[in-house]
């Protein structure tokens, strides 16, 4: 990664094969379920938490999420709806449960140390530390949606409509 003028930022996300034997996961309880279920929208849309507690059905435009995130609240971010994102929309009745962030953390982390492939050990801060332990919402969000959209080789300025980024320098950092 290149060093940016504000300094280095270190990249925790979900890579594609861990995202993938999240979704395989079959949970057993609903906040098991609520839990898969928010990373899968997150992880499928880019989303912050402070936009999914806001979530509407409005935002719904055929095949795309378009709405005004709340950290930018100017910039207008259209993402198109994965088949999973759409599923749980439909069976929430386009009211996705979100509740305290804090609650949502402990809920991801519960289930994330369930999934084999993260409990490895990544270095963190200086330590190697089982991965799962250092997963956000923000980095099973925002940064997973980003880097598996750059792996996949999607273009920067629409990796940039889908985040609502407005510099390549933010953007640079996935």
């Amino acid at each position: 990664f290149k060093k940016l003028s504000k300094g280095t930022v270190e990249l925790v996300c979900l890579e594609k094969d861990e995202l993938a034997d999240v979704l395989a996961y079959e949970p057993k309880s609903r906040r098991e379920q609520r839990a898969k279920d928010i990373i899968t929208f997150l992880s499928h849309t880019g989303m912050r938490v402070s936009d999914l507690r806001s979530f509407s059905k409005d935002w719904v435009v055929g095949d795309f999420l378009d709405f005004y995130p709340q950290k930018t609240k100017t910039i207008r971010v259209q993402v198109p709806i994965a088949k999973q994102v759409r599923e749980i929309l439909e069976r929430t009745n386009y009211k996705p449960y979100c509740y305290s962030e804090r609650q949502i953390g402990k809920e991801i982390e519960n289930l994330c140390s369930k999934i084999e492939s993260l409990k490895k050990k990544i270095g963190y801060n200086g330590k190697l530390i089982e991965k799962y332990k250092v997963l956000t919402t923000h980095s099973i969000g925002r940064k997973t949606f980003i880097n598996i959209c750059i792996q996949s080789a999607i273009p920067l300025p629409t990796v940039m409509g889908y985040s609502g980024h407005t510099t390549m320098d933010v953007l640079n950092v996935y």
